[in-house]
């Protein structure tokens, strides 16, 4: 690693001994005896290499990808670097207890492999005026930064700018670390997954790919998961998403060893996304929010909808495990070329219909197709009726099983007279006629 190192010899200006001058590793080390630009920490970053203005003070750029940027000191040292020139470089290291401002006059400054902060240390993005973008992904030549936070309560930040955007790789940290937004709203998109033990902070618009282990009550009211895959837990029973809630569709893991109710909002989402639902702990899931929107795809898990369900494109569930929608109103279709629009689509993917705590009306407005190995289960306890408007595809080793001691007048049946369904039928009922299938 080139290391541009401060030769501390004046309290005025700073010199540097320069190791390469086009790659140069920007490296201060300093202390609270004899600090950078005199009295003050501050690194203005707007001019050419090392060169000193009429006040005496120097100033630097590095616009060489694979430059390095390093904050460390023996003592806690505050900076406030300022940047009014495109940067590109490869790292920013804050440790050792520090507290860095990077204030940006000018977009960009795009880092492309990683953010470290450590050691109790905190590092803040400034941005001074409207969509001005900090970025630590050059998409344009695919790089991603990812964002580590290491032991020791640290903080990262962006403040400032109302339509920021930030492109990062992932985002690690351990419990005690924070990562967030200090006003307005923090847009950020996390493109690779990455552990997060810590706390996310402030109003956040939150793209990408999450694996959050703890509760993120710190999330302020309007922050939003949009499009997101995120995990929640890591196994255990800790692990939300705070008051946040899911737009623009996503998918939402759940893993957790505990039975957990999923009370956040899940918004309607385009008729062209889908909402994913994968229960990967041993505890059963409870979702209470209504599902409206285009694709719904259900895995593996067990888990129950108490809310609605509008699904206008796919319905499909691709197990092991039951998921139940235990809503009023449960409706798929209005899409084309799903064919079947309802799926079962392997053996130990069930799906039932009620769950004895209201009368559950199904209506599935195209074809509805059964794996063998798969079951399809009514509770007829408090009512439950599925309508198939064209065809119920099943036959050998499809089940239909019913449970509860209620009423069974409205079982499947095809909206046409003379359709084939098919079923092994298990817990016949009295009221249940073969006139129904």
């Amino acid at each position: 690693m080139n290391i541009c190192k401060t030769a501390l010899t004046g309290a005025v200006a700073i010199s540097m001994t320069v190791l390469s001058a086009t790659a140069a590793d920007l490296f201060w080390d300093v202390d609270a005896a004899a600090p950078l630009r005199g009295s003050s920490t501050t690194l203005d970053f707007s001019g050419s290499y090392f060169s000193t203005n009429a006040s005496g003070i120097s100033t630097l750029t590095t616009n060489s990808a694979g430059d390095d940027w390093f904050f460390q000191t023996d003592t806690v040292q505050a900076y406030t670097c300022k940047v009014d020139i495109a940067q590109t470089i490869d790292s920013i290291t804050v440790s050792n207890g520090n507290s860095v401002t990077i204030t940006t006059l000018t977009p960009q400054l795009t880092c492309t492999n990683l953010i470290s902060i450590q050691d109790g240390s905190s590092l803040t993005f400034l941005l001074s005026y409207n969509n001005d973008v900090v970025t630590a992904d050059s998409r344009s030549t695919g790089g991603s930064a990812s964002v580590v936070l290491g032991a020791g309560s640290n903080t990262m930040t962006f403040s400032g700018g109302s339509s920021a955007a930030y492109w990062l790789g992932s985002l690690t940290g351990d419990a005690d670390d924070r990562f967030g937004s200090g006003g307005p709203t923090l847009y950020v998109n996390f493109q690779e997954y990455g552990t997060f033990h810590g706390k996310l902070f402030g109003l956040c618009r939150l793209v990408g790919k999450y694996i959050l282990t703890a509760d993120q009550d710190e999330l302020s009211a309007g922050a939003t998961f949009e499009g997101a895959n995120v995990t929640i837990g890591d196994g255990g029973t800790n692990g939300t998403i705070g008051i946040a809630s899911m737009t623009s569709g996503g998918t939402l893991n759940v893993n957790r060893s505990d039975d957990y109710v999923f009370t956040n909002t899940i918004a309607t989402w385009p008729s062209n996304k889908s909402f994913n639902f994968h229960n990967i702990g041993t505890g059963d899931l409870t979702v209470l929010s209504d599902l409206s929107g285009g694709h719904l795809i259900f895995n593996e898990g067990n888990g129950v909808v108490r809310g609605d369900v509008r699904a206008n494109g796919r319905m499909w569930f691709y197990g092991p495990g039951t998921w139940t929608l235990a809503g009023t109103n449960i409706y798929a279709g209005g899409g084309t070329g799903y064919n079947p629009l309802v799926q079962l689509r392997n053996a130990g993917a069930n799906l039932q219909i009620g769950d004895g705590t209201c009368y559950s009306k199904a209506t599935f407005s195209n074809n509805f197709s059964m794996a063998s190995g798969s079951d399809l289960i009514m509770d007829i306890t408090a009512g439950a009726q599925l309508t198939v408007i064209s065809n119920l595809i099943a036959g050998t080793g499809r089940n239909l099983v019913i449970i509860g001691g209620g009423q069974a007048s409205h079982l499947p049946r095809p909206a046409v007279e003379g359709r084939a369904m098919l079923f092994t039928i298990h817990t016949i009922v009295p009221n249940l006629t073969n006139r129904e299938f």
